[in-house]
């Protein structure tokens, strides 16, 4: 890539991305993007290229994951749980006072403007709401996609919207909250154990389980049981 082409990639980054990716989410935002600026290493770390002037290529280091305790997920939606507490406060008492302006305009004691201010601290707090409690999203851009039909539901209206058409969506159980982060000792336990088929791995495990203690008989015992086998094996019929 010349130098021309390189300035022009970046500027065309800085205007989609605006920063240099530093989470492994910005960077699969900045991959769907860029896809041949963000790649992959040998060691399967992500290469994240330069965006602003200044910057230079960094390596994102994945950390391996592994599926989270019934502990750590209840904890995760326990502290959500606890964070939704003030905005949930905050967004009852904007839509209380929404109705109170509403009965003071219909009784002609405030004006127009009073009523678009509280409905619009009612919109500020329920976003303030949804952010918490309906992350992640994710955001498609529809744009040039649809037809005026898809809005309309009429069969006619087979022209383009022209307006920006964007479709978000969230997710109550977000992935992040049954998984975490594995220490090393952890990683390598789940690493694939290479030149092991399933008899072996199967051996393996029966090997680390606790053997039952053999049963000693004494020598009362011993000749009973050699008194059945003989008695058992003398054909029927004889003396």
């Amino acid at each position: 890539m010349t130098d021309r082409a390189k300035e022009r990639s970046m500027k065309q980054m800085r205007k989609e991305l605006g920063k240099q990716p530093t989470t492994v989410a910005e960077w699969l935002h900045a991959k769907t993007k860029f896809p041949k600026d963000f790649t992959v290493n040998t060691e399967g770390d992500f290469i994240v290229a330069p965006v602003n002037p200044g910057d230079s290529e960094q390596i994102l280091v994945v950390k391996p994951e592994i599926p989270a305790t019934t502990e750590t997920i209840q904890e995760f939606f326990a502290k959500r749980k606890e964070s939704l507490k003030e905005p949930e406060e905050k967004y009852t008492s904007a839509k209380r006072q929404l109705h109170e302006v509403i009965t003071a305009y219909n009784a002609g004691l405030v004006g127009i403007p009073d009523v678009l201010d509280a409905n619009q601290n009612v919109h500020i707090a329920e976003c303030t709401l949804n952010a918490t409690a309906k992350l992640p999203r994710s955001i498609q851009d529809l744009t040039g996609t649809l037809q005026e039909k898809d809005l309309t539901l009429k069969h006619y209206g087979d022209r383009s919207i022209a307006e920006k058409v964007t479709q978000v969506t969230y997710s109550v159980f977000p992935w992040n909250a049954f998984w975490s982060v594995a220490s090393e000792t952890q990683a390598i336990a789940e690493l694939p154990q290479e030149g092991k088929t399933a008899e072996q791995e199967q051996e393996q495990e029966q090997e680390q389980q606790p053997q039952k203690p053999k049963r000693v008989l004494t020598d009362q015992q011993r000749a009973i049981i050699a008194a059945r086998r003989k008695a058992s094996s003398v054909p029927f019929g004889t003396a």
